[in-house]
C-alpha cells in the first residue's frame, strides 16, 4: 500500500489543531485509521517532518547478474529443463541454494520459458510381450462396461419364447440362464 501524501497529512493535523473533530471523527472524515491520525499529530508535536518515509526496499534478490547469466546460458543450451533441475544446476555449478520460485521469477524477468511438467518414460522393466495382454484387458474392460451400461437394452427369450427386455444393470447370470 502506498503512503499517504504529505499534504493530506498536513490537512489532518491542521483540522485537529483547528478543533474540527476528535481523533476518531477525523479518522472517519479522511477515511484513514485512528492510529495514523495519532502518529501524524505525534510527528508534528515532536517537530519531525510529515513527509512519508522512503520504501525500505524489501528483501534483495538472491541471484546476482552472474547467476542470471549462467541460468540464461543453461536455458539456451537445454530449454526443456524443469525448475527443479535448474535449481540443482545452480547449486552444483554456482554453489548457490535458491528455491524453485526464485528461479521461476528470474526466468520470468528474463522473458525465458519455463518447463512446468515432467514427462515420465515408460518403465524399462515392462516385458515386450505384455502389450498384447494389456490390449486384451482394455478390450475386455470396455466390453464389460458396455454390458453394464444403464442405457444398454438387453433382449433375450423368456420361457414363452417372446423376447423380453431389461433396462439398466442386470446380472450376467440372468443372461446365461436365459
Amino acid at each position: 500500500m502506498k503512503a499517504y501524501s504529505a499534504d493530506l497529512r498536513q490537512k489532518i493535523v491542521a483540522a485537529y489543531e483547528q478543533g474540527e473533530g476528535t481523533l476518531d471523527e477525523l479518522a472517519d472524515i479522511f477515511s484513514i485509521a485512528r492510529r495514523s491520525v495519532a502518529s501524524y499529530l505525534k510527528l508534528q508535536r515532536s517537530g519531525q517532518s510529515l513527509q512519508p518515509k522512503p520504501h525500505g526496499g524489501g528483501v534483495p534478490f538472491s541471484l546476482t547478474e552472474k547467476h542470471l547469466t549462467v541460468l540464461q546460458g543453461q536455458v539456451a543450451e537445454k530449454n526443456d529443463l524443469t525448475l527443479d533441475e535448474l535449481v540443482a544446476y545452480l547449486k552444483e555449478t554456482e554453489n548457490v541454494t535458491v528455491h524453485r520460485s526464485t528461479v521461476c521469477r528470474a526466468l520470468q524477468r528474463m522473458g525465458l520459458p519455463r518447463k512446468k511438467r515432467v514427462l515420465r518414460l515408460r518403465s524399462a522393466t515392462k516385458r515386450p510381450d505384455s502389450c498384447f495382454a494389456n490390449r486384451w484387458l482394455r478390450w475386455h474392460a470396455s466390453a464389460l462396461s458396455s454390458l453394464t451400461n444403464p442405457a444398454f437394452i438387453w433382449r433375450w427369450p423368456d420361457a414363452t419364447g417372446a423376447l423380453g427386455e431389461a433396462r439398466g444393470r442386470c446380472n450376467l447370470s440372468q443372461l446365461i440362464a436365459a
